[in-house]
């Protein structure tokens, strides 16, 4: 029996979680850029597994279009439907963050204007090799997702054998990472797929019955998430190996997506309003967080603080700037762009906001 409350238009505590999985990819790359120039991780080895934020993300995208597409399974009729709601949301905003990284490149004396050919493939998130925008690699595994998802809705037992043999590819990867001769079998092998399908697994559960004790899974999820997190930081666990880490972080936010869902629609979940915003905002600040970082740093450069405040300070400058500028940028452009492309596709301005809860 499936309750009601699962098809509350948005589930805020899936949007709490994706701006947490946000912040989690700030501290991660902010540390990092840091320690490019004080020679050390601020805070010693704190945010060493920031990087899981993308684990999670993975996971929700795989249960965001199996929650939301699942009835277009099988229904050729609706492919239209599916692919307007899935790129108007990934490709416009992602297209300003290229243009703003080309932008970059081109006043750098130091680095080349990207070809017109580089910069259109590009454009179209096809897998290749030099991306512009740093976090892109982690979007051309969500299109191929999406590509492989659309053929399950014009065949279903067509999509059902290519969701099966990339299953197996992809769970190929736990015995060691291999050269497919380049993309985009490269990406579709990746370790990082599997966790497509956690997430899938998750939301054909919660869409057939309830949880049972969800926030003991929430709590177990997250216990798991940060013990696996806490080991990796300790170095007893190596985070970018495909085994165990991707299985570890991927079972981990799978089960904490379970209980999230189970708990707040038994009632048994509030929700900050901050945190709902944060996550509303998570896709500006994942796309737009390494520019921001890096403006605040040229700042603190040219104010000749780099040898002066100590590094966990200039850390602390970073992180914020990563964050207030993703949510700068989600307000002032990502809703209003979002708004115009989806009234220019559909003639309507409303917009999917359960579809939403993925990137």
């Amino acid at each position: 029996m499936r309750s009601s409350a699962l098809h509350q238009p948005k589930i805020e505590g899936i949007e709490a979680a994706r701006g947490l999985a946000a912040v989690l990819v700030v501290l991660y790359h902010a540390a990092r850029h840091v320690a490019q120039y004080s020679g050390a991780l601020p805070f010693g080895n704190f945010s060493a597994f920031g990087h899981v934020g993308v684990d999670f993300f993975f996971v929700l995208s795989g249960f965001i279009i199996v929650f939301v597409h699942e009835r277009d399974i099988g229904k050729p009729a609706h492919a239209g439907r599916y692919l307007q709601r899935r790129l108007t949301r990934i490709l416009p905003l992602y297209w300003v963050a290229l243009a703003t990284e080309t932008a970059i490149l081109a006043l750098s004396p130091t680095r080349d204007v990207p070809s017109p050919g580089l910069l259109l493939l590009n454009a179209s998130l096809v897998p290749i090799d030099g991306a512009i925008v740093g976090v892109a690699w982690t979007l051309h595994l969500e299109m191929l997702f999406y590509a492989v998802f659309l053929v399950l809705i014009l065949n279903r037992t067509i999509g059902a054998a290519l969701l099966l043999a990339w299953a197996c590819l992809a769970a190929s990867s736990l015995f060691g990472e291999r050269d497919w001769g380049g993309e985009p079998l490269d990406s579709l092998a990746s370790s990082y797929c599997i966790q497509f399908f956690m997430g899938m697994a998750a939301a054909w559960f919660v869409r057939r019955a309830a949880v049972p004790r969800p926030q003991v899974l929430l709590l177990a999820g997250v216990s798991a998430f940060l013990v696996a997190g806490t080991l990796q930081n300790l170095d007893v666990m190596d985070g970018y190996a495909a085994w165990p880490a991707r299985v570890v972080y991927g079972l981990s936010a799978m089960v904490a997506l379970v209980g999230i869902v189970g708990s707040e629609a038994q009632g048994r979940l509030r929700v900050p309003s901050v945190l709902v915003g944060l996550g509303d905002a998570s896709y500006a600040i994942y796309l737009f967080h390494l520019v921001a970082i890096g403006m605040a740093s040229q700042v603190i450069r040219a104010l000749g603080l780099r040898g002066v405040v100590p590094a966990e300070a200039q850390y602390v400058v970073l992180v914020a700037a990563g964050i207030i500028g993703g949510i700068v940028i989600s307000r002032l452009v990502e809703k209003p762009l979002l708004a115009l492309v989806r009234r220019l596709v559909t003639g309507r301005g409303e917009g999917l906001v359960v579809a939403t809860a993925g990137r």
